[in-house]
């Protein structure tokens, strides 16, 4: 167990550029640290332990529609493991098949240069605009050029490759017509604009840092929170000693309270 232990730690040093990366229920994986920090002698293996992690099981992360859930945290809900450790957990432990329970992901290239996991990447449904009906879905990356969506409409419905193609998102409609953009840079320039029809300073082309963004947000965000009237008292409890896990489970049983950011 000391060198599976090895394995995986030289395994979660390898670079995130060009290789395969697996999500894996966060509970597992501090299931199995648990288990492998216990054990001191390499011959005490203990498949009755209680902190034996058993099969790795990721179905509590799947969503009805067999996908994976949104909003995931990392080091909270996941956590992600390359390929490697992922072969390597598997020859161990096993792991509990399902049709999507493994999700396997790719690292993209962002337009600063650095690699990250792609762990919720861009699904789409491709309709005709006029009749509605849906010619296929498939799971992409942002960091795929329009270009080359089209290049894949082209080959689905086995039309030639002269053949001019529009693709069109959103609702109202708008064409994506920068062939040479990917996926994630038009998805931002969409939300751009969007942004722009509430605050005028973000339209145009002028560049924005995140800085403006989060100021802007901010301001009414504290804006709405000052038309709330009746302010009740909560009580927090101060941390003391206790674990930052417990302090934080406490922390969000206390009720929220939600509103629509007007500006």
């Amino acid at each position: 167990l000391l060198r599976q232990k090895e394995k995986i730690d030289e395994f979660l040093k390898l670079p995130v550029e060009g290789r395969a990366w697996y999500v894996i229920d966060f509970q597992w994986w501090n299931k199995w640290c648990t288990y492998i920090e216990s054990v001191t002698n390499e011959e005490s293996l203990d498949l009755a332990s209680d902190d034996y992690p058993g099969e790795i099981d990721n179905t509590a992360l799947l969503s009805d529609d067999g996908k994976l859930k949104p909003n995931l945290l990392r080091e909270q809900d996941i956590t992600l493991i390359p390929e490697e450790a992922w072969n390597t957990f598997v020859q161990y432990y096993g792991c509990v098949h399902t049709d999507t329970s493994v999700f396997r992901r790719t690292s993209i290239q962002t337009p600063t240069g650095r690699y990250v996991v792609e762990i919720y990447p861009p699904c789409f449904t491709f309709r005709d605009v006029d009749t509605e009906k849906e010619y296929f879905e498939g799971t992409y990356s942002e960091a795929q050029t329009i270009g080359e969506l089209k290049a894949i409409v082209k080959k689905n419905l086995k039309l030639d490759n002269s053949t001019n193609v529009h693709l069109f998102v959103g609702d109202p409609l708008e064409e994506l017509s920068e062939d040479d953009a990917t996926i994630g840079e038009a998805s931002l320039e969409r939300q751009k604009r969007e942004i722009a029809v509430i605050a005028n300073q973000f339209s145009g082309y002028a560049q924005h840092d995140s800085h403006e963004l989060l100021v802007f947000l901010l301001d009414g965000l504290h804006e709405d929170l000052n038309r709330v009237k009746d302010k009740p008292y909560i009580e927090f409890k101060d941390a003391g000693n206790r674990p930052d896990e417990v302090c934080f489970s406490s922390f969000m049983k206390f009720p929220t309270v939600k509103f629509q950011l007007n500006c």
